[in-house]
């Protein structure tokens, strides 16, 4: 059985993944449609990205799910942590519908329900 760290280093990843996730949508949302007619606009569009502050927040946070994720996997079988990443899915259908007032049609219910079961039936060793 793993430890309570475990765990916790699983779930921390989470959820920076899933703040990552809102500061990235805050921030595209405020730039407006992203769009590049050009190869020779990409690197425009890059910068104007990267010097973004919720962006970048959403990057960090991102980059810090990441090394967390890498505490995880050197203490347990991938088999085992990576079904949890499914949570996202709760996490983010939950805060989109309560934060970005986003529909939540009776599917995405049902699946986040057979998620969260999914996740449970794994979890038990």
């Amino acid at each position: 059985m793993p430890s309570k760290m475990v765990y916790g280093l699983i779930f921390s990843s989470i959820l920076c993944g899933v703040a990552g996730q809102f500061s990235l949508k805050l921030g595209v949302s405020r730039m407006g449609v992203l769009a590049v007619a050009s190869l020779g606009q990409l690197p425009g569009l890059v910068a104007r990205l990267l010097l973004n502050p919720v962006i970048f927040l959403g990057l960090c946070l991102y980059a810090i799910g990441a090394f967390l994720w890498m505490a995880v996997l050197s203490r347990v079988d991938l088999s085992f942590a990576y079904p949890f990443v499914a949570l996202n899915f709760v996490f983010i259908l939950t805060g989109s519908t309560l934060f970005l007032h986003e529909p939540l049609p009776l599917n995405r219910v049902i699946g986040t329900a057979l998620i969260v079961l999914g996740v449970l039936f794994i979890s038990r060793q």
